[in-house]
């Protein structure tokens, strides 16, 4: 007995509910493949945020070993669901205590790790430490099964659709108007807009093939205006960016030639006061080698000699911010004596000390090399500055300028210069203003004595040889102010 066949309602239903259901598999296939790529994009975002806020979050707490912030800072970070646990791990910091993990273990995990960069003014930074963060995938496996599910209840949704729409445009529709009205809406959709077609009778399909035609015209005048207002709001940005463009390049070359006009100025001013003050200078010092003065006299001209030997330094601290701004500080290496470079600079502000009433030590390791290669007089001016600095800022006690070689290799030394006081110290929230131009944080008659550009050179000029300054102070006991430099012994040729 045969079977009866399938009618042609039935096979065309059947094969469009197949395609349907295809299609409809291939694009929650593709949707949730799409939606776990973004998923997984959105967490490595999200991850490279965090990792971002961190470094420059816990920089400046570690660097001051703020241990209050850091707390917070890490309570913060765990505030983040996606957070599994967070580490810190740098010098002076309790690995147990300065940690976060949470109660629940997680299934799938990733770890990141961040440095901690401190960066004072410009230049690379220093990394203080590291942080190790571990994050969770459970939400992001928890979105992609809700994914899956809204993506099987919208395929079922579809498919049944389809069948019901299906089975009322095969009944109710004839096939020859469907397909016209379907190759007019293809020609359309490639492109061919304002594409017509003749209408055949004046029923519900010649309404619905006119309105196809108004559709089709519509669309065309449509896409002219698209066009032309295209064309008018390009020709008008492009015009908004040249003269943009044309202002900011009128800028820049006014504040080059402000900043050359500036150095050029510094540079000649320099000249121009030095000459004087060379000669005051010089009569000054002969006036003090003269026997017939009495003492009064003597004070006035040591006086004379001091405020001029002051706007000299001052004058050659503008010359060198000057040449720090412009790009134009180089060094100059050479053969040097390393003891004697040192004596020197103890020599020079030992007097002051001992006027002041403070002890005044230098601790020289034994095993320093006795010949090195750099700049003497950057090195001395930067051991000056640090050491001038130390005495201005110390009522009582002592001032000691240590250097220790802390590596040993053939040809190459690695020294360690610290200065350290027992003066008033520095405040936590005045540690990042040191180091910039005319910034002075004393108060006072020792407001009155510097001009806030000593130590802005000294960091521009160490960074040159290669290092840092680096600063421990704590108010009302002291400062230590060191910094690390490697360099060539004669046995490196």
């Amino acid at each position: 007995m045969s079977r009866p066949p399938w009618s042609i309602q039935t096979r065309l239903m059947a094969g469009l509910s197949l395609s349907t259901a295809l299609l409809m598999g291939l694009i929650g296939w593709y949707w949730v493949q799409r939606s776990e790529r973004a998923l997984n994009l959105a967490l490595d975002q999200r991850q490279e945020r965090m990792a971002q806020m961190v470094a420059r979050g816990f920089a400046e707490p570690v660097w001051n070993l703020d241990l209050s912030s850091l707390s917070d800072l890490l309570d913060a970070v765990m505030a983040d669901p996606e957070v599994q646990s967070i580490e810190l791990e740098a010098p002076g910091l309790d690995r147990v205590s300065f940690s976060r993990r949470r109660a629940t273990p997680a299934a799938q995990t990733q770890t990141r790790e961040v440095a901690l960069l401190y960066r004072a003014g410009t230049g690379d930074g220093h990394e203080l430490g590291r942080a190790r963060l571990t994050y969770t995938r459970a939400l992001v496996n928890q979105s992609l099964a809700d994914t899956r599910e809204l993506v099987i209840s919208l395929l079922a949704m579809a498919l049944l659709a389809t069948l019901c729409s299906s089975y009322w445009l095969l009944r109710r529709l004839v096939e020859r108007p469907v397909l016209r009205l379907s190759r007019l809406a293809g020609r359309v959709a490639d492109g061919e807009l304002g594409a017509q077609i003749e209408v055949e009778r004046e029923d519900e399909l010649g309404q619905l093939t006119r309105q196809l035609n108004a559709m089709s015209l519509r669309l065309k005048a449509s896409a002219q205006e698209l066009r032309d207002s295209e064309a008018r709001n390009r020709s008008e940005l492009e015009q908004l960016v040249a003269e943009r463009t044309a202002e900011l390049s009128q800028a820049m070359q006014r504040a080059e030639a402000a900043s050359q006009a500036k150095s050029r100025f510094l540079a000649a001013m320099s000249h121009e006061f030095r000459t004087p003050l060379n000669a005051i200078l010089g009569f000054a010092q002969l006036l003090q080698l003269d026997p017939r003065l009495e003492a009064q006299q003597q004070s006035r001209v040591r006086l004379i000699r001091d405020s001029g030997d002051h706007l000299l330094a001052l004058i050659t601290d503008l010359l060198d911010v000057a040449s720090i701004e412009a790009g134009k500080l180089s060094l100059f290496p050479t053969q040097l004596d390393l003891r004697a470079l040192l004596d020197m600079a103890c020599d020079s502000v030992r007097l002051r000390a001992t006027e002041k009433g403070l002890r005044f030590e230098q601790q020289f390791a034994p095993d320093l090399p006795s010949q090195v290669r750099a700049d003497g007089q950057r090195l001395r001016q930067v051991l000056l500055n640090l050491l001038s600095n130390a005495i201005k800022f110390t009522d009582m006690g002592q001032v000691t300028l240590a250097v220790e070689r802390i590596h040993e290799e053939p040809g190459l030394a690695l020294l360690r210069f610290a200065v350290q006081d027992t003066g008033i110290g520095i405040a936590a929230e005045q540690l990042d203003r040191i180091f910039q131009p005319f910034e002075q944080v004393a108060e006072g008659r020792r407001r009155q004595d510097g001009t806030g550009l000593g130590l802005a050179i000294s960091q521009q000029l160490v960074r040159l040889m290669g290092s840092e300054i680096e600063v421990r102070t704590q108010p009302g006991q002291g400062s230590r102010f060191t910094f690390t430099l490697s360099l060539p012994t004669p046995a490196s040729g």
